[in-house]
């Protein structure tokens, strides 16, 4: 299995650690090795756990201070003009 990683990637941009009961967990260094990787498993179904990037994790925001009367669409407005999606 190390071989075709090898192959899929460089040797510089992850890293390998081996563990107990014939696990080896594997640590990309940039995102698109990871991807590629990944993409690699799906297409081979190899049984792999993954965590998710903090750049793309949702995140949720509590305004306070805001009267109930305040249109919703207002608010969704001023948010996007700011640069954010909701």
């Amino acid at each position: 299995m190390i071989n075709q990683i090898r192959k899929i990637a460089e040797d510089e941009q992850y890293y390998t650690k081996s563990l107990t009961n014939n696990v080896i967990k594997i640590n990309c260094v940039t995102p698109e090795t990871y991807r590629t990787l990944i993409r690699y498993l799906k297409a081979n179904n190899i049984y792999y756990h993954t965590f998710q990037f903090t750049e793309e994790r949702a995140y949720r925001i509590v305004i306070k201070h805001l009267h109930h009367s305040i249109d919703i669409e207002e608010i969704r407005q001023e948010l996007l003009e700011l640069g954010h999606k909701t």
